[in-house]
Formats: C-alpha cells, sequence, structure tokens
C-alpha cells in the first residue's frame, strides 16, 4: 500500500463518528454507519474511475477522497472494480486476518484497502 495513503482504523473511526440526527441517541455509539457521500462511498466509484483514466462524470458524485488515490493514479491505463456482496469490509478484515483469503490479501499488499460506505437503500436487492 502506498505509504502516504491514509490509516484504514483511522477511516473506519472517522465513519462511526457520523450520525444522523434523527438517529441521534436510539442506537449505540458506531453501530449505524451512514452513507458517506462527499469521498467515503460506493456511489463515488465511478467518477474515481473516470478521474483515474483523466476523464470527467459531470453530475456524477464526486469521486473518492482524493488522499486515498492519487499517489497511485499516474500512468493508470486500465481499472478493475471488483464489488464482493454480501461480505462486509470487518467480516473481510477478519477473514484476512485468520488467513482465510490469501489472494484477498496479496491484493492488499499490492493497492490500498479501506472502508467505504454503501448507498441507501442498499444496491442489494431484498
Amino acid at each position: 500500500m502506498p505509504t502516504d495513503t491514509p490509516n484504514p482504523d483511522d477511516i473506519e473511526a472517522a465513519l462511526r463518528q457520523k450520525q444522523l440526527p434523527v438517529l441521534a441517541g436510539r442506537l449505540p455509539p458506531g453501530e449505524f454507519v451512514v452513507p458517506d457521500y462527499d469521498g467515503l462511498c460506493l456511489a463515488n466509484i465511478p467518477a474515481t474511475v473516470a478521474a483515474l483514466l483523466g476523464g470527467e462524470l459531470p453530475g456524477a458524485c464526486p469521486p473518492l477522497r482524493p488522499d486515498l488515490w492519487r499517489s497511485w493514479a499516474d500512468g493508470v491505463r486500465r481499472v478493475i472494480f471488483l464489488l464482493v456482496d454480501a461480505m462486509g469490509y470487518l467480516q473481510l478484515r477478519e477473514a484476512m486476518a485468520r488467513g482465510d483469503v490469501p489472494a484477498w490479501n496479496r491484493l492488499v499488499e499490492r493497492g490500498a484497502f479501506f472502508p467505504i460506505t454503501t448507498v441507501f437503500p442498499s444496491t442489494t436487492n431484498a
């Protein structure tokens, strides 16, 4: 992972601090993570891919926070985006720590790994 990429634990902590006023006091702090459409959300991926390839997507959500990807963006010619549905960030981290998913560990060693939020309502159909 590039050395100047923010710490995933710091990103997770910041995401857990955000709360909807309507839910304040109704849920334990950090239990309900709200979408962060301003740079830490699945909705930011299309504009990020466009930016990596030198383009823009007017009208779309902005790209992911630049500090997450700008340091390794020079010279990008291809982007592979892989969405794994039904596996949350924490579950994947735990599986990686146990050594259950060595392919993911190798990918993380060569790239960047950090939490982002999903959209609401969920992209998963019931």
